[in-house]
């Protein structure tokens, strides 16, 4: 297979809403794929080498130069990530001996349209469309590179909320609607620290029999799919964020930084400093303000982000 004269892909972002560690035992989790995500834009330039050049937000970020046909670093700007885009290509080659066979070489941008330590998928979109362009598995490929559970990499490819779940190691994905009636009272805040997945996945005990804790997960992502009452979802928050909080042995966010919060609060993803989510009666403005004060700067109404 080789790539076309010109080829553009595009993966959306993603935030994980249930299951968070226990997704990679089996656990049902709640997905929502973002309105913003990452684009690739691939050319055949000549060259003889893959120029590769990635930016966020149109700002210059990575330049690597990289030897065809084996994936050989001729410079960069960032040797260590661009030895993981090495690392990469060469798993696709794997998946694909025929990806880029008959290249000459190419010129590659790649575009991530939100802020990088905001942790919302730019190493899951760049998985989805570097698959896209080699025609080979996502799932396969993300696994290979990152060995998290495939959820990011099911909603780089929807376009709308989604059920995800691993069975006998497999991924299944189920397409839902979820816009309660309350969405205008979720929120987002990034805690500004941004968790490593790769080493929270690391610490978790995946040799561990979670049945227990698994059945109450899966059964509290169903009730909040399709909890119509905000009270109700905000019950639901706390028994999730008890139970994760009781695998992972680590404080609930709310206990430990924000108790005097007139709401709940959830960690999403990995616990400690990535996005958490907030469900309140209280206006925009109280939020914000409150956060504010408290030196949390980044604050967004949560169906403002999300496709639905």
């Amino acid at each position: 297979m080789t790539t076309d004269s010109f080829s553009k892909y595009h993966s959306n972002g993603k935030l994980l809403l249930t299951a968070e560690y226990l997704v990679l035992k089996g656990a049902k989790a709640l997905a929502v794929p973002l309105n913003v995500g990452q684009d690739l834009h691939v050319e055949e330039n000549g060259s003889g080498y893959i120029e590769w050049i990635s930016t966020v937000k149109g700002d210059a970020w990575i330049n690597v130069k990289i030897s065809l046909p084996y994936f050989e670093l001729i410079e960069s700007n960032d040797n260590e990530k661009a030895e993981k885009l090495l690392e990469i290509l060469r798993f696709t080659k794997q998946l694909n001996p025929l990806f880029l066979s008959g290249s000459k070489g190419c010129r590659v941008k790649a575009n991530v349209e939100f802020d990088l330590e905001w942790g919302l998928g730019s190493s899951s979109t760049l998985i989805s469309n570097i698959a896209w362009w080699a025609g080979c598995d996502a799932y396969q490929l993300n696994k290979m590179a990152f060995h998290g559970s495939g959820y990011d990499i099911a909603c780089a490819r929807s376009n709308i909320p989604l059920l995800y779940q691993l069975i006998d190691e497999k991924p299944h994905v189920q397409s839902v609607g979820f816009a309660p009636p309350f969405i205008s009272q979720l929120f987002l805040v990034w805690l500004g620290q941004k968790q490593n997945s790769r080493d929270e996945i690391a610490r978790f005990d995946k040799n561990k029999n979670y049945s227990v804790e698994i059945g109450k997960i899966n059964r509290i992502t169903m009730e909040m799919l399709h909890c119509k009452h905000l009270g109700g979802f905000m019950q639901l928050i706390e028994q999730h964020e008890n139970i994760i909080s009781s695998i992972i042995h680590k404080t609930k966010v709310k206990e430990q930084l924000f108790p005097d919060f007139d709401g709940e609060i959830k960690s999403l993803g990995a616990w400690g400093g990535d996005f958490i989510l907030l469900a309140t009666e209280k206006t925009f403005e109280y939020v914000q303000n409150y956060f504010n004060q408290k030196g949390f700067r980044t604050v967004l109404m949560f169906n403002r982000l999300i496709k639905q």
